[in-house]
């Protein structure tokens, strides 16, 4: 016999002050096998801008290869478990920013297994995003036009021609996917590999004030 007890747990997430004065927060959510401490470097061009970047680390951790602890946010044992604590993680993290920083304009980034991770926090904590950048990753199987109507903001979704990890054969059936739904999407294929692109660079800086 199974039995569940929801128990309280210590997570992090790592944050990066822009120099210019907050007016906008990007949430970054790392891929599978990463930390969000070396996930949030690959934002260090949005430093002199008025963009506050917050990366959360995966709840689950292991050792990859090289003996490194590194983290990841669900596996198919559990999943619904899994989904619903990160979920009430992600929120708590955002209720914290919110209460330090006020009201943002807000902006979500997934790379990876961080993809589908975003979209079922946008699909079950409602969150009011004007820009979701979808990195080389899959949606969620059970998103569907009811659980995001909410969402009127504008999603980008980026992959790379050469990714062995996310082929264009599985991107053909979630762009089919994204179209069924009904998302206001931009497809945006570029050269190159399982990587954030600077496609998405210099979208995210379009929506950003930066320093120059």
């Amino acid at each position: 016999m199974k039995k569940n007890i929801i128990v309280p747990r210590t997570a992090h997430y790592y944050i990066q002050i822009p120099e210019l004065k907050v007016q906008r927060v990007l949430y970054v959510i790392h891929g599978y096998a990463q930390k969000a401490s070396d996930f949030l470097k690959e934002f260090g061009y949005l430093k002199k801008s008025n963009c506050l970047v917050i990366a959360p680390e995966a709840l689950s951790k292991f050792y990859n290869k090289k003996g490194e602890a590194v983290a990841n946010w669900m596996t198919v044992h559990q999943r619904l478990d899994e989904i619903n604590d990160y979920v009430g993680y992600l929120n708590q993290v955002q209720d914290e920013i919110l209460q330090e920083y006020g009201k943002l304009t807000t902006a979500a980034l997934g790379f990876s297994q961080g993809t589908s991770t975003l979209m079922r926090w946008c699909m079950k904590s409602k969150l009011p995003m004007t820009h979701l950048y979808l990195c080389s990753g899959s949606i969620p199987p059970e998103m569907s036009k009811e659980n995001v109507k909410h969402f009127n903001g504008q999603l980008h979704f980026y992959y790379g021609n050469k990714d062995k990890l996310f082929p264009l054969e599985k991107v053909k059936l979630q762009l089919k996917k994204l179209a069924s739904i009904e998302l206001n999407f931009i497809e945006k294929p570029f050269e190159g590999r399982h990587e954030i692109s600077e496609f998405c660079k210099k979208d995210i800086i379009a929506t950003t004030q930066v320093d120059q």
